[in-house]
């Protein structure tokens, strides 16, 4: 009874010495054997369950995984410590503060920039590849176009008018009506951007394209989008996604390859 109540009494002070562990255990972002063995030493020692630690390891692995992503790039190594620490927590992908976007975007420029361009599934395309095609990369874009907007007409030259009777008059002289039109991007399509081995294309609810990266003559980022100029065509496609480091360096990879 004597041995209950001791522990019972220090289980806030047993908390406050795993948290402080754990967090000088994670300083490098894994955990050894040894280290594991240890912070299971300490929680049996204050008779701590591991279902009373689950908010304190749901803190530190999200710590560490804005940690790994602070610096923009995952590496293999930090995604396997990652997925080890997911494994001896007990921890899915929804239990902590992870971002799937953020780790696909991450895990993608670490491969580049390793030399190795990244391989992808993508079930909501409906794209027949060609042999030995696969998709490097895809996400929602918004398909732009510049069009001609009337905003109104301006009236030039002379003209006067004469009371004929109560609430009736007559204009003489002469004068031009001249429509003021100017262009305008607007948004033409919704879809989804993609990038193969072999194509960059779009697949959107009203228009679709695709190209071979032979047929690109060049790209340009600017704060509207991505401005993609195809040999023989005179317009770009004019592109907005949520993101463009991932899409730029791969066909910037792709172009230059």
């Amino acid at each position: 009874m004597f041995k209950f109540l001791k522990n019972f009494l220090s289980k806030p002070e047993g908390y406050k010495e795993y948290q402080d562990l754990l967090h000088g255990f994670l300083n490098d972002k894994a955990l050894s054997e040894n280290q594991k063995s240890e912070l299971e030493d300490l929680a049996r020692f204050y008779n701590i369950l591991a279902s009373d630690l689950r908010g304190i390891h749901k803190k530190a692995i999200t710590n560490v995984f804005k940690e790994i992503t602070s610096d923009g790039i995952i590496t293999e190594i930090e995604k396997a410590h990652l997925e080890d620490l997911m494994s001896y927590f007990g921890f899915a992908r929804s239990d902590f503060g992870f971002n799937q976007k953020e780790f696909n975007k991450c895990y993608t420029l670490g491969l580049i920039e390793n030399g190795e361009l990244p391989k992808t599934n993508i079930r909501t395309l409906n794209v027949i590849l060609k042999k030995d095609e696969f998709y490097h990369w895809g996400c929602e874009m918004k398909l732009k176009q510049f069009k001609k907007v009337n905003s109104g007409a301006s009236y030039r030259g002379l003209s006067s008018s004469v009371k004929i009777a109560k609430g009736v008059r007559y204009r003489i002289g002469s004068f031009k009506v001249s429509s003021n039109t100017r262009e305008e991007l607007k948004v033409i399509d919704n879809g989804l951007f993609w990038l193969t081995n072999k194509r960059i294309g779009f697949q959107g609810t009203k228009k679709s394209f695709s190209m071979p990266y032979t047929k690109i003559h060049s790209f340009e980022l600017t704060k509207e989008g991505i401005y993609l100029f195809k040999d023989g065509r005179e317009s770009p496609f004019i592109m907005e996604l949520d993101d463009y480091d991932v899409p730029c360096l791969l066909i910037s990879n792709i172009l230059n390859s």
